[in-house]
């Protein structure tokens, strides 16, 4: 009988490469931006605000990410767990009919 089985190894390289670009978002999220000193005051505040704004988006998505990452390791651990049962239970039950 053929077996049952998940790429649990290729679900983790997903992962981990998700996990890369996570850690790319949380320093880009962590950054400095240099503040222009030729104009005027509400153009520097206004640039200042966006800057948070956009900082503030990007961390949030990181940890979104990275959440995520980490429901993927887990729903792939699952699924060998459901796998293993599943294949020695398929053993089981031909053992039992004796094929």
């Amino acid at each position: 009988m053929k077996q049952v089985k998940s790429n649990h190894s290729r679900a983790n390289q997903i992962a981990t490469s998700m996990g890369h670009v996570t850690d790319a978002m949380q320093r880009t999220s962590k950054k400095q931006v240099p503040q222009a000193s030729r104009t005027t005051l509400q153009v520097n505040q206004a640039a200042k605000q966006s800057s948070n704004q956009a900082k503030q988006l990007m961390s949030q998505l990181g940890q979104n990410f990275s959440r995520d990452v980490g429901h993927i390791r887990s729903v792939a651990k699952e699924f060998e767990r459901a796998d293993r049962a599943l294949s020695s239970g398929f053993d089981l039950d031909l053992q039992r009919f004796g094929k």
